[in-house]
């Protein structure tokens, strides 16, 4: 059954990004800031750890924060943005 892609499906991805969006803002501030810096930014832990003067565990230490709370967060929405990761992975 191919994913039918109309604009009630794009509202609910825009929703579903509004979602994420104030759970990653809702991270304690150096959490979000290391979160934004690893995945947005693409920056290693160490390149992290340099920029902030801190040490690379410390890094890590916060991502696993960052990532315990957006988990928290996000479980009850891990259906429907497994759905659009996957109509995603299909259509591209």
């Amino acid at each position: 059954m191919p994913f039918d892609v109309n604009s009630h499906n794009l509202l609910e991805n825009s929703e579903l990004r509004e979602i994420i969006d104030a759970a990653i803002g809702k991270l304690p501030e150096k959490s979000r800031q290391i979160y934004q810096m690893a995945w947005e930014e693409n920056l290693s832990h160490k390149e992290i750890a340099e920029q902030m003067g801190i040490t690379p565990k410390t890094v890590e230490n916060h991502v696993g924060i960052a990532l315990r709370k957006l988990r928290e967060s996000l479980k009850p929405y891990y259906e429907q943005i497994f759905m659009v990761c996957l109509a995603q992975f299909f259509l591209n």
